[in-house]
């Protein structure tokens, strides 16, 4: 019996073994698994880490509800769970979506840095320059690096009758002056960057263009509104300037987001249209002074900026040229040692000499040719010389004619007026001014009149006869019912030594309050209808008064015929 109690404790303490046994074995099963559980908690944990942010979120969210679900076996309690985690998963979709979503869209993109190519992405630019580039007509592009144009050789377009829209740059006609770099670097795919990057700015800087004629007159307005006028030989050589800032280029992200520091530069270049055949451009005497012309916009053409008597400009002298009347033509009045410079386009200056010859003489006076310089624009300077006062001589009055290489006329002019200054001092009164030029060279000339000198009116000294007031306007002479309206000072303007070096018109001072202390005044032969009183004229400006016969001062100049 008692070996049977026993028999059964053992069986009972096996079955408990093996109950505890299986216990065991299941907290090493539930311990396994919790395990495994906490390795795949942690390798999703890992994995978050590599993903967007909105991915990541719920990946962990996914993860909690996991392990929550492991350490609560029951299943109201796993529901209610669920359902709270779910719930704040849905609060912090509506928070941070837009802020997770921007995370990524901002993510800095790390890369090369842009950069400026003006070949397609071939190669990296190190400089700006090829922004100042220029086309000309035939397709034919000057850059910076393979111009040496100047103004003595200036780029000679191929295309006869060019216009400026045939002379293509970055800059639009339309944009004129000046266009953003930004807008020309953009459209034109000037810049690359390796990463794909979106291209921002350039910093601001511009690309500027400027045109200006011979005289350096800015005429970038005209050339806007007028692209398809011509070319002007006589306006040329034209002096075209491309100008851009510093700058570095910047995409919208990535790092880095700038490329390098561009130093800007200027360039220009100087173009002369091809002229089929040379033209008289302009003759130039002394500009000053000029009294009347004022500031008129450049309008294309030669007479451009002018007094508006059609054949003055004043940054050029007399433009007007008439074939069939040599005498309509500067310059009719003629002294010893004047100058003038003759302007043609299409024919070097030395060329014009070599078909003239460098010295034309007739009437007793001698034109003396020299070169002024190597411009396509012939810059002739032409000097007269003939009777003075240490040389006395007839004059007659004579035509002089120039022609080109295929003996065409090329301009003209008949001298009909020749003057002698006396030099030294003044005349001593008036009627010593008078003898003297009776009695110069044995007789055949006279004392000058007031329009022998000046076209101006001056209505205080009651001298109406004239063209303006109250000095003269620069205007070749001509006659008007019977007498000459305009004479020397008008042409030739301000007659003395401080242009006019050699000649026999001295400066000097007559010490009169009324006309200032650097005033040159010569005696005239028009009474002013006052008790020995004549007119007088100054030879800067032309300007008329009178003086009683007594005054020393005033000098004399004496004309033919």
């Amino acid at each position: 019996m008692k070996k049977e109690q026993h028999t059964a404790h053992s069986t009972q303490h096996t079955a408990h073994s093996t109950q505890h046994t299986a216990h065991s074995t299941q907290h090493t099963a539930h311990s396994t698994q919790h395990t495994a559980h906490s390795t795949q908690f942690e390798q999703l944990k890992k994995i978050t880490l590599h993903i967007p942010l909105f991915f990541k979120v719920f990946i962990q969210f996914v993860c909690h509800q996991a392990c929550l679900c492991i350490i609560s076996p029951n299943s109201q309690i796993k529901r209610y769970i669920s359902q709270a985690i779910w719930a704040l998963f849905g609060l912090m979709i509506s928070n941070n979506a837009m802020s997770a979503l921007s995370a990524v869209t901002v993510k800095k993109i790390h890369g090369s840095s842009p950069y400026l190519t003006f070949d397609g992405g071939a190669t990296h630019a190190d400089s700006v320059s090829p922004l100042l580039s220029v086309t000309l007509p035939g397709n034919k592009i000057v850059t910076v690096s393979n111009d040496s144009s100047s103004m003595e050789k200036p780029l000679v377009l191929d295309k006869l009758s060019a216009t400026f829209s045939d002379i293509k740059t970055l800059v639009p006609h339309e944009n004129y002056p000046e266009v953003l770099a930004d807008k020309v670097i953009d459209d034109n795919d000037y810049w690359k960057d390796d990463d794909g990057d979106t291209f921002h700015r350039v910093n601001s800087s511009k690309l500027k263009i400027k045109w200006e004629n011979i005289e350096g007159q800015d005429i970038t307005d005209y050339v806007k509104h007028n692209a398809n006028s011509l070319l002007n030989g006589c306006d040329a050589p034209y002096k075209l300037t491309l100008e851009v800032g510093d700058m570095s280029i910047e995409t919208e992200y990535g790092i880095p987001s700038q490329g390098g520091h561009f130093t800007g530069g200027k360039h220009t270049y100087f173009l002369y249209p091809k002229v089929d055949k040379p033209k008289f451009c302009y003759a130039k005497p002394n500009l000053e002074f000029d009294f009347h012309s004022g500031k008129i916009p450049y309008n294309g053409a030669i007479s451009s900026i002018n007094a508006g008597n059609g054949e003055w400009n004043k940054y050029r002298g007399f433009y007007a040229y008439n074939p069939a009347n040599p005498g309509a033509n500067f310059p009719t009045t003629g002294s010893h040692n004047l100058f003038f410079y003759l302007s043609v386009a299409g024919m070097k200056a030395q060329e014009f000499i070599n078909t003239n010859g460098d010295t034309i003489s007739k009437g007793g006076v001698t034109l003396k040719l020299h070169r002024e310089n190597s411009s396509p624009t012939g810059l002739v300077k032409i000097t007269l010389t003939g009777p003075s006062l240490e040389n006395p001589g007839a004059f007659t009055p004579s035509t002089f004619y120039w022609r080109d290489a295929n003996n065409q006329p090329l301009y003209s002019f008949k001298l009909e007026r020749w003057y002698i200054a006396k030099k030294g001092g003044g005349a001593g009164g008036y009627q010593n001014a008078v003898a003297f030029c009776n009695n110069f060279n044995g007789g055949g000339y006279r004392i000058t009149k007031v329009l022998d000198f000046t076209n101006g009116r001056a209505s205080r000294v009651n001298w109406q006869i004239g063209i303006v007031e109250p000095f003269y306007l620069r205007k070749i002479s001509y006659k008007a019912n019977g007498y000459w309206m305009g004479g020397l000072f008008s042409e030739w303007g301000r007659m003395t030594q401080l242009y006019y070096k050699d000649s026999d018109w001295e400066y000097f001072r007559v010490g009169d309050p009324a006309w200032g202390d650097s005033r040159a005044i010569y005696w005239t032969s028009d009474d002013q209808n006052r008790w020995h009183y004549n007119y007088v004229v100054e030879a800067n400006t032309g300007g008329v008064g009178d003086r009683d016969h007594s005054d020393q001062d005033y000098r004399v100049a004496c004309v033919t015929p």
